[in-house]
């Protein structure tokens, strides 16, 4: 789906993470929300359109760093919200997540495995290091509007081996059918790594394929049931 693209970049002291927007699509977002995570400290800003085909810049304050982390590898996720301007005035808030590392090269790797779930599931998420050294690291999501993670965890990742964290994940208001992707991030003293995760949300409920011929010979019976009753009742004297 084309709409709001962004990209992030770290100003010269590590308060402000500057968020570029472009929208691709053709119709112009409004009210747009911007949320972004970095270092287990959020953000927001806001911009109240940007032009189909345009971009705008939102620099997002990012409260409460230590003088010396602008120097830190970081790793950054946002989430921005918007309502397109040819959508209907009840529609839904369009919502999408990203992730990047801003600073100091990515010293972890993030491999997440494609989640398929019905309403509630579970994203499986293998981190590494890339330049053999052990570390504890902290794993946060942030994930779209209708779609709950709870994070983050803190991992172990051995010198030369992988860690595996798993993610509790609850279909919101998302619909069936639809894939979503989550902004990961992990970090730790000396390297920070990001990436994006895939959940797919079944069309219905595993469940419901299986009950669907006993569902339809049910309502069958009791419509044979209702049309038996009025047949009788018309036949009775008056």
């Amino acid at each position: 789906m084309r709409g709001l693209d962004a990209r992030m970049s770290l100003s010269a002291d590590g308060a402000m993470v500057l968020v570029v927007l472009t929208n691709e699509a053709t119709a112009d977002a409004l009210d747009v929300e911007v949320l972004v995570r970095l270092a287990g400290r959020d953000g927001r800003g806001s911009v109240g359109r940007v032009a189909a085909g345009g971009a705008h810049v939102v620099a997002v304050a990012i409260g409460g760093l230590r003088a010396g982390e602008s120097t830190s590898p970081l790793a950054a996720a946002a989430r921005v919200d918007w309502r397109p301007a040819d959508a209907a005035a009840d529609a839904p808030l369009v919502s999408r997540a990203f992730a990047v590392t801003l600073r100091g090269g990515s010293g972890l790797r993030l491999e997440p495995e494609l989640a398929r779930i019905d309403g509630a599931g579970v994203l499986a998420v293998r981190v590494s290091s890339l330049d053999g050294r052990a570390r504890r690291v902290r794993l946060e999501a942030l994930s779209p509007m209708g779609l709950v993670v709870l994070s983050p965890v803190e991992l172990e990742v051995p010198a030369g081996g992988t860690a595996r964290a798993e993610l509790a994940v609850g279909r919101g208001s998302a619909p069936r059918g639809s894939a979503v992707a989550v902004a990961l991030s992990t970090q730790a003293l000396d390297a920070a790594g990001a990436a994006s995760a895939q959940v797919e949300f079944r069309a219905e409920p595993g469940w419901l394929p299986r009950l669907r011929p006993l569902l339809v010979a049910t309502a069958l019976l009791l419509v044979a049931a209702a049309l038996f009753a009025e047949w009788r009742e018309r036949r009775q004297p008056a």
